[in-house]
């Protein structure tokens, strides 16, 4: 998740080196050294309604761990191993779940700067590698009695796999948690006052950007503890969202003039509240729970999505 230049430039602003300890700021700093470890459980929820009727309800959890492998004066190296969640997702027979056994435990290396802040995955190329391969697996085995289905698995997975070949689409859509867990690090901010920014995040199909109007605010603050709650709202622009999804159904060879008309009509409305409960000395959270409300209404078809990322420290017995 971009930490903007602005947001950047206005805390280092704000920070006078020569008064006195300000007890009112929060800095968020990693203090971690080679061989720091921590595990921690991962849980997302899917959940869908569709003219009010709730019409899914997935919930996912696996085991990750981090670990520091490396350290220096202006970076860290991680490991984030994580249990495959998305060979969870599909519904596949018995008799081939052997074949995706290989895929049972993922392999992450990336990079922080010395403050804790997320860089960039070193082995984005051989992971987005394997999960394509992984997919075209899945096709072969899901499709493999119905000519029909694979070829409608063909066309649906190529977005997908189109996100795996990509940098950003595995740093943000594939591990987007890691996002999540690295958010606050290298930021400082007023315990007493909000923060509002213009966030750009993402766009998982690799066009412009997305836009979106945010606020940080510190909700407990615990100094001699190191631990405080940090609270993010922020709403996404919906013409840029619209954008997005309109070259997500091109891509599927989904719609026509008449269906642009109906989607320039369409209310899209997403809104992000994430909380962070987090140990901002040494730099590691205790608890992270974001939540995204889609609330999608198009040509009098009311749709409405919440994805929930919950992740947990699990501390030794």
């Amino acid at each position: 998740m971009k930490k903007i230049f602005s947001l950047i430039v206005l805390l280092i602003i704000s920070t006078n080196l020569f008064c006195q300890q300000d007890t009112t700021r929060v800095p968020f700093v990693a203090y971690w050294t080679m061989g720091d470890s921590y595990n921690f459980k991962v849980t997302k929820i899917n959940q869908q309604w569709k003219e009010g009727e709730l019409t899914k309800d997935k919930k996912e959890e696996y085991l990750a761990s981090f670990t520091v492998i490396d350290s220096s004066a202006n970076s860290y190296t991680i490991r984030w191993a994580f249990e495959n969640y998305l060979n969870d997702s599909y519904d596949i027979p018995d008799e081939y779940k052997e074949i995706f056994s290989k895929y049972d435990i993922l392999e992450i290396l990336y990079t922080t700067n010395e403050l804790g802040a997320f860089n960039e995955i070193l082995n984005w190329e051989e992971l987005g590698k394997t999960l394509s391969t992984m997919i075209d697996e899945l096709v072969e085995v899901l499709g493999k009695d119905n000519k029909e289905l694979y070829d409608i698995l063909v066309k649906t997975m190529q977005p997908v796999k189109e996100i795996f070949s990509s940098k950003n689409g595995i740093e943000n859509f594939v591990v987007g948690e890691l996002q999540f867990f690295h958010f606050p690090l290298g930021i400082e901010i007023d315990a007493k006052e909000p923060f509002f920014y213009v966030d750009e995040l993402p766009n998982m199909f690799g066009g412009n950007p997305i836009k979106a109007n945010a606020k940080l605010y510190i909700d407990t603050v615990d100094f001699e503890e190191g631990f405080c709650v940090l609270n993010q709202e922020q709403s996404l622009d919906q013409n840029d969202v619209k954008i997005m999804l309109t070259d997500f159904l091109k891509k599927l060879e989904i719609g026509d003039k008449e269906f642009d008309t109906i989607f320039d009509k369409a209310v899209v409305k997403i809104d992000d509240y994430n909380v962070y409960e987090y140990y901002y000395y040494p730099g590691v959270p205790h608890r992270i729970e974001t939540n995204r409300e889609s609330i999608i209404n198009i040509d009098k078809e009311n749709g409405r999505r919440i994805d929930k990322t919950i992740i947990e420290l699990l501390y030794e017995e």
